[in-house]
């Protein structure tokens, strides 16, 4: 298992959900949840991935945890492999 969170400041995006659809078409493994929701003034979208590899017969996912509170965006991303 793996993780990372990294804190993004500016305007690169307008919203979560345009962060999302960005990773969306950028990773290969298959799309299993995708959830937003509003938390008092933080917005909070969940994204989980999943990937099987045929070579080994092992699964890989990916959960990244997007929140947004107006100044700054955060994305916690946790691989297990």
């Amino acid at each position: 298992m793996s993780g990372i969170s990294v804190k993004m400041r500016g305007h690169c995006f307008d919203s979560i959900e345009a962060i999302a659809e960005a990773m969306k078409n950028s990773i290969s493994g298959e799309l299993i949840c995708e959830n937003y929701r509003r938390v008092g003034l933080v917005n909070v979208g969940i994204l989980s991935f999943e990937k099987y590899f045929f070579r080994n017969g092992s699964y890989a996912s990916l959960t990244v945890v997007l929140t947004e509170d107006g100044e700054e965006k955060t994305a916690d991303i946790i691989a297990i492999y």
